[in-house]
This record gives C-alpha cells, structure tokens and sequence, in this order.
C-alpha cells in the first residue's frame, strides 16, 4: 500500500515543481520586458530618437513585451485569470479608465510646468 500511495504522490509533486518553474519563468520575463521598456524610454530620453542605440533598445522591448503576450496567451497559469478575460466589456472599460488617468495626470503636469514657466 505504501508503494501506491509513493506512486500516486510522485507525478502531483513533478507537476507541482513544473507549474512552480513556469511561474518563475514567467515572472523572469516580465521583469525583464519591462526593464528594458524602461531602458528604451531611458534611452530615448538620453539619446533622442534618431540614435541607433535608441531604435535598438526599442525593438528589443517590442520583442520582450511580444514574448510575454504569448507566454500570457498560452501559459497553463496567466496571470490574468481566463474567466476575466472573457468579460471584454469590464477590460476596456478598466483599460479606457487607466488610460485616462495616465492622460488626465500627463496634463496635469504638463499644466502645471506652463505656468511655473509662463
């Protein structure tokens, strides 16, 4: 008996250890898509946007940020959970408020370096 319970406890724990690595993998990427998103946007503030270092930086974003949309799309564990996902209207609805709030802050800013300045 103890023989089946050791058989039956083997493939959950390498199953378990698989989904814990994918997790880690998937977490490695993110961080790095994201870093160098940073470092593209830290590159074009540095170089300007006619620098080759500039459009080097950005399509190696671009393809990081590719990469973690696929592993998104068809990891066996995203992060974003797959019955949210099929509710589209409450998405854009939360991505059309985010967006507004990066836009309604940006001129906010903005505003406020126009009469500091003026």
């Amino acid at each position: 008996m103890s023989s089946e319970i050791q058989t039956e406890t083997k493939p959950h724990n390498r199953q378990t250890q698989g989904r814990g690595f994918m997790a880690v993998l998937s977490l490695g990427l993110a961080t790095l898509a994201m870093v160098s998103l940073l470092f593209a946007l830290a590159s074009w503030v540095q170089n300007g946007l006619a620098s080759a270092l500039n459009h080097r930086a950005n399509g190696a974003a671009t393809l990081l940020l590719l990469l973690l949309w696929i592993n998104e799309k068809y990891s066996p564990q995203p992060w974003i959970n797959r019955n949210l996902r099929v509710q589209t209207r409450q998405l854009a609805t939360a991505w059309a408020e985010s967006i507004y709030t990066v836009i309604a802050g940006v001129t906010l800013i903005l505003i406020a370096i126009a009469f500091y300045r003026a």
